[in-house]
């Protein structure tokens, strides 16, 4: 039951980087005993600030005449076992963007960056022990099916609801559960296949169980990409780090609610991205073995 738990925790900050826009921070993955997993979620960002593209790394706070930015997500997941320890899984995101300047307001919803995953349970749990981990790794793959911002065409560039390129990314999920509490780690790194940037993603996040059906959590997450080469001209690196919260609700015995919030503001550095606030509903189901 935990460690269904542990794959909403870490869902919600998926929604949540402008900088990565339309990509998924983490895959459609089990980290539990079930056999498949379906799963959906919605999320509201609003972005509240910028990040400059070089010096210290302190936001810059928007204004009453600055741009207003509205993201608003919904997430289909979809993932299971096809062995004992393998498994697949697929993501289909859809953004919808909403902006408005003194003079203009575009209201745009696209198709996001669809992700297929193949998970592999390295370290399995086959009895219990009070420090080894149960571990998962994982490929994904990201597919640019979604607006990116060389193609856009709008003015305000409403209609970007990707970052435009494949990415291939390896990963592991690591999860630990000690009686009430529990801990996971997540580390991926990728690599942009169309301009040769670098991708990389790491997140601690811990947790705390009670009254049979609740758990509360937190977890703070670095995104990070390496400039790239487009069209003979390089971009900056982007960096962001997301702070999240969850509050999670077993529902019957085979599905759970999460509520979510991820703030960008509280941690940093951040460089050459948008930094925002969002709160997030999730809901999966599972299929027993």
């Amino acid at each position: 039951m935990i460690f269904l738990w542990l794959s909403l925790l870490i869902a919600p900050a998926a929604d949540a980087a402008p900088c990565c826009a339309g990509s998924s921070a983490l895959p459609s993955l089990i980290t539990g005993d079930e056999a498949r997993l379906i799963g959906m979620s919605v999320s509201y960002s609003d972005v509240i600030g910028d990040a400059p593209g070089a010096g210290k790394g302190i936001p810059v706070f928007r204004d009453a005449y600055s741009i207003r930015e509205i993201r608003k997500n919904m997430n289909l997941s979809f993932a299971t076992l096809i062995s004992d320890r393998w498994q697949v899984g697929v993501s289909l995101p859809i953004v919808q963007n909403e902006l408005a300047s003194n003079t203009t307001q575009e209201i745009n919803t696209q198709l996001g960056d669809v992700s297929a995953t193949i998970g592999f349970e390295a370290l399995p749990e086959w009895e219990y022990s009070l420090w080894t981990p149960r571990i998962y790794t994982f490929v994904q793959w990201v597919a640019p099916t979604g607006g990116s911002i060389w193609d856009s065409q709008t003015r305000l560039a409403s209609d970007v609801s990707g970052v435009g390129f494949h990415q291939l990314n390896l990963g592991a999920v690591v999860i630990k559960r000690w009686s009430d509490w529990d801990a996971n780690v997540v580390l991926k790194a990728g690599r942009d296949l169309n301009f040769n940037g670098t991708l990389l993603n790491s997140s601690f996040g811990t947790g705390y169980s009670f009254a049979d059906v609740w758990r509360i959590g937190g977890s703070l997450e670095t995104q990070y990409v390496s400039s790239q080469d487009i069209g003979g001209a390089a971009t900056l690196a982007k960096l962001v780090w997301n702070t999240g919260a969850t509050v999670t609700c077993l529902v019957g015995s085979s599905s759970s609610l999460v509520l979510g919030y991820v703030d960008q503001t509280l941690f940093g550095p951040a460089y050459n991205t948008t930094l925002a606030r969002t709160g997030s509903f999730s809901f999966q189901h599972r299929f027993e073995r």
